[in-house]
């Protein structure tokens, strides 16, 4: 049995703005949009009729809060809140506003 031998790479494009990639896959012009998981969901609950999302997870990339190594208060205040409003079902709200589901799970 011979394999096919696809070259993926000259199938790709590259875009500067994300709304230039939705918009060509909106006309049909590309078939799929290879982005961020929460940019992906915030297009879906905009657009529910237009795009769906394939359920891929290429790599991890956790979110992150950047602060200076000498503000451990402030990191120590952040972490805390973080959990309450985790524990207390506001980041899942959130998420359902903006995102049509839980995307924290």
């Amino acid at each position: 049995m011979q394999k096919a031998i696809i070259n993926y790479e000259k199938d790709v494009t590259r875009y500067e703005r994300i709304t230039d990639a939705f918009n060509d896959l909106d006309i049909g012009r590309i078939k799929a949009v290879v982005i961020d998981s929460v940019v992906a969901y915030y297009y879906k609950k905009q657009n529910p009729e237009k795009f769906d999302i394939a359920p891929a997870q290429l790599e991890r990339e956790p979110v992150g809060i950047a602060l200076r190594k000498e503000d451990k208060d402030l990191y120590n205040e952040i972490q805390k809140i973080l959990e309450q409003l985790k524990k207390d079902g506001t980041i899942a709200k959130i998420s359902e506003k903006w995102f049509g589901e839980d995307i924290t799970k």
